[in-house]
């Protein structure tokens, strides 16, 4: 089983937690407290997304994500089928931007996952 870090990338079996997902498995990022968002092969803006660029990240195969801070979906480690990358620092730091003004993650699930995703940043070594 491996144990999800904050910021790691990870494919996930989400069957049950995404019923508008065709797919069994997604790839999520995981931004603590066991708590996860998706990452979007397509744009949606309405779901407060960030891009990321293809460039960055090797398992993208060479097209452009979009991770949807609309919500947050919550799995045990044993869910985890894979890690395939970790979020950048400069990545991680938008994602807390966007997470920070969100009009749908809220409270104290906001305030976990902000202190855990700057924790995060902390950890990373420097570019």
């Amino acid at each position: 089983m491996t144990a999800p870090q904050t910021g790691g990338i990870y494919v996930l079996d989400v069957k049950g937690a995404m019923p508008h997902r065709t797919t069994k498995h997604c790839v999520c990022v995981a931004v603590g407290a066991g708590k996860y968002i998706a990452i979007n092969s397509n744009s949606r803006p309405e779901y407060d997304e960030l891009k990321i660029n293809a460039s960055d990240y090797d398992f993208l195969n060479g097209i452009d994500r979009f991770i949807s801070c609309f919500r947050t979906v919550t799995r045990t480690p044993d869910k985890i089928i894979s890690k395939v990358g970790t979020l950048s620092k400069d990545d991680t730091q938008k994602l807390i931007y966007i997470i920070t003004k969100s009009k749908t993650i809220l409270g104290d699930e906001q305030k976990l996952l902000l202190a855990d995703l700057k924790a995060s940043i902390a950890r990373k070594p420097a570019p």
